[in-house]
């Protein structure tokens, strides 16, 4: 339940949400309780990567690796499609800042 809420209130990237820093606690604490729903931690990692960008670009981009990894582990489409997101905001900015 906690995840779920987290990841309302936090609000995808991918459709235009603004940032929301005060999901960055929520999403961090669905993370350490998510326990063995890999699809669920995908997206949670996906959130919390998408919070770190302006902030923390090193963890940024070590979440977005984790989920992308976890997802090729899954082979489950709807996975990657959330992953894969992380890592492209993660790859544009260092590139951006290069």
């Amino acid at each position: 339940l906690l995840a779920d809420v987290a990841l309302a209130a936090d609000g995808p990237w991918s459709k235009g949400s603004e940032y929301e820093p005060a999901s960055l606690p929520l999403l961090e604490e669905a993370l350490g309780g998510i326990g063995d729903d890999p699809v669920r931690r995908v997206a949670i990692l996906n959130g919390i990567a998408s919070d770190l960008y302006y902030t923390d670009p090193v963890r940024e981009g070590t979440l977005a690796h984790e989920a992308v990894a976890l997802a090729d582990e899954l082979s489950d489409p709807g996975a990657r499609a959330t992953a894969q997101p992380a890592l492209h905001r993660w790859y544009t900015q260092i590139n951006c800042r290069s």
